[in-house]
């Protein structure tokens, strides 16, 4: 599988946030498909050691236990977006 050039020069740059935005676009593009070219994208990225993935501080208020999903959780999330 061919290798995107922008997410090549992107990598070279070491632009995380580019890198992020190529890959990202390239999985919009690939869903409903049956072969999914991001993949080879996503692995070059990922060999090539940039941190891609920031670690979990423990301050964000993401909570996958959907029983503490509550309108306050929700309401609290939106005044942090606006």
């Amino acid at each position: 599988m061919q290798i995107n050039e922008r997410l090549k020069q992107a990598v070279l740059d070491l632009d995380i946030i580019k890198v992020r935005a190529i890959l990202k676009r390239q999985i919009n593009l690939d869903r409903g498909q049956q072969n999914y070219s991001s993949e080879a994208s996503i692995d070059y990225a990922l060999s090539q050691k940039l941190e891609l993935f920031e670690i979990d501080n423990g301050k964000s208020m993401f909570n996958d236990n959907q029983a503490q999903w509550t309108e306050e959780l929700w309401d609290n999330l939106a005044r942090r977006i606006k």
